[in-house]
């Protein structure tokens, strides 16, 4: 629990290119199409014992020869209480890009602190993640 790695390569055939604000529902006529050849890797790995996990994740497009989308971080379980430092990146629409800062404090029993409890996030983004709590919780480390 708390070690996967993940990689996978993905081609898209005819991507149509978006270079608006483009509103699902939305009519929409692509002004020109692509094929997309991008590579995938993710995973989590304890860094410093079962104390500090490092998780990440990462889409490199061939076509445009950039990083579409990376999300990395740590995580650090202090046994009653665990903190989540998350860095995200993604693109969306053709070039635009937003990121995002994330700080978390989970207490073992009172709740977490900070930018929201990022498990969903990140299970989302990292096929195989395991919460800190839910590591903790089987290695009885409270």
């Amino acid at each position: 629990m708390g070690k996967v790695i993940n990689t996978g390569f993905s081609y898209q055939y005819q991507m149509p290119l978006l270079y608006y604000a483009y509103t699902p529902g939305q009519s929409f006529q692509p002004v020109s199409y692509e094929n997309q050849y991008a590579l995938n890797v993710s995973g989590q790995w304890p860094i410093i014992g079962n104390s500090i996990f490092a998780l990440g994740r990462g889409t490199y497009d061939f076509t445009r020869n950039m990083l579409l989308n990376v999300i990395g971080g740590l995580e650090y379980n202090g046994g009653c209480y665990s903190v989540s430092a998350v860095y995200q990146q993604y693109m969306f629409n053709y070039n635009q890009v937003q990121t995002n800062y994330m700080l978390n404090f989970n207490f073992k029993g009172i709740g977490n602190v900070g930018s929201g409890d990022q498990t969903n996030n990140m299970q989302s983004n990292i096929p195989g993640y395991s919460s800190i709590l839910d590591i903790m919780q089987t290695q009885n480390q409270y």
